[in-house]
C-alpha cells in the first residue's frame, strides 16, 4: 500500500460508495503512512469525512471490529 493506493481506494471506492450517506462520516484506519497525504486529507475535507488514526502499535488493541462485533460473535458460534 502507498499513498497514491490509498488515495485512489478512498476517492473512487470510499468517496463514491458513501456519497448519499448523512455527513458528516468517520473512517477509522491504522497509522500506515500510506492513509496521509495532503490529497487525501483535502478530499475528506471537502467531503466531510472525518479520518481518526489507531495509534501506532495498539491496532492489536483496538480493533474496534474484533472488540466490538468478531468477538462475541465467535463466542455464539462455538456455544
Amino acid at each position: 500500500m502507498n499513498q497514491n493506493l490509498f488515495y485512489q481506494w478512498f476517492k473512487q471506492v470510499f468517496v463514491e460508495q458513501t456519497k448519499n450517506t448523512p455527513r458528516p462520516l468517520l473512517l477509522i484506519v491504522d497509522g500506515h503512512g500510506s492513509h496521509f497525504s495532503v490529497d487525501t486529507l483535502q478530499l475528506a475535507i471537502q467531503n466531510q469525512i472525518i479520518i481518526v488514526c489507531l495509534p501506532s502499535n495498539a491496532t492489536h488493541l483496538l480493533q474496534p471490529l474484533d472488540l466490538v462485533f468478531f468477538n462475541p460473535l465467535k463466542i455464539e458460534w462455538k456455544k
